[in-house]
């Protein structure tokens, strides 16, 4: 019978006790893009005494933000920018052990924000040693764009007239913190086709070439254009307007 050998290699190494850990300071602040940009944090042993006089080095990496894909459509889907490193320094702690990292959001440059609506992930690396050159490292990231409001709704694409009594409209910025804002809700009631409709067995011509008369009359519960678009669908009425 033939016979194999074979070896498998390993380190060992004696645990060692992190003394102290990095905390960014979670208040994000709602900023602009080509705006200055300060990020706080804190290092501070696991006993609660803070790390003073601890040298800071950090990065700051900028990413295009891109809105996600269904997955057919990732073939061929070319990213609009690779991460960017903009800013890199040194820091150190103060006698609070806190420590600031200052930078610009600054976009890629030929970026127009009065055209096209942008949005960067910006990524912040620290690595903090101590006096011992014990090093503990961690990392912060933010969303900031020419648009920092998101509005979302607790109402889905149907309700059961009987039971909606309310509806709810929350705003947060890119980064999902919730914001106070001011604006104007208006209900409308729209004008509805008289047919109902069966879905699509195939995707939405380009062309027609059979008018739509005619197509109606031959294949009554089929979508022949735009029918089954609610947000085209036009307004009967508005029958509320609140502040």
């Amino acid at each position: 019978a033939n016979q194999g050998t074979s070896s498998v290699s390993f380190q060992v190494e004696e645990y060692k006790r992190p003394k102290f850990e990095v905390i960014f300071d979670t208040n994000k602040i709602i900023t602009r893009l080509n705006e200055i940009i300060t990020i706080a944090g804190v290092a501070r042993n696991f006993a609660g005494n803070v790390v003073d006089q601890a040298r800071v080095k950090y990065k700051v990496t900028r990413t295009r933000w891109e809105r996600p894909l269904p997955w057919w459509k990732w073939w061929g889907f070319i990213p609009f920018e690779q991460p960017q490193i903009i800013d890199q320094g040194m820091a150190e702690t103060d006698a609070f052990g806190k420590f600031f990292i200052p930078f610009n959001a600054k976009v890629k440059p030929g970026t127009d924000l009065n055209k096209e609506e942008v949005s960067y992930t910006f990524s912040i690396e620290v690595d903090v040693t101590d006096f011992t050159g014990e090093t503990r490292s961690n990392s912060f990231t933010t969303r900031i764009g020419n648009k920092n409001l998101v509005l979302k709704s607790n109402l889905s694409e149907t309700e059961d007239r009987d039971s909606l009594k309310e509806f709810i409209i929350s705003a947060t910025d890119l980064n999902d913190s919730k914001i106070s804002a001011n604006g104007q809700v208006e209900l409308h009631k729209l004008v509805q086709d008289r047919n109902i409709y069966r879905k699509r067995f195939w995707s939405q011509p380009d062309q027609y070439i059979i008018p739509e008369s005619d197509y109606k009359k031959w294949f009554p519960t089929d979508v022949y254009k735009d029918e089954d678009k609610i947000p085209l669908w036009k307004t009967e009425k508005i029958i509320l307007i609140m502040q």
